[in-house]
């Protein structure tokens, strides 16, 4: 999943996924909470995540790397 670039390559390099939402308990679409919800990854030296923000365009995000390199 991404574009195979790190997030610190930036803008146009990175994946990026904006107006993120998920369904609450009552199966209604929210945006998540980012002070309550962890955000991380399996693997630091294959992928990254990074400007988790909610701003007008909602939640986003940018994230990627370049996998599995076996």
């Amino acid at each position: 999943m991404g574009s195979g670039h790190f997030v610190a390559e930036g803008y146009g390099k990175a994946a990026f996924m904006r107006n993120i939402q998920i369904v609450d308990i009552h199966n209604k679409l929210v945006t998540p909470n980012r002070h309550k919800d962890l955000l991380g990854t399996s693997d630091k030296t294959k992928y990254s995540i990074d400007g988790y923000v909610v701003d007008n365009h909602g939640m986003h995000m940018y994230y990627g790397g370049p996998g599995n390199l076996a």
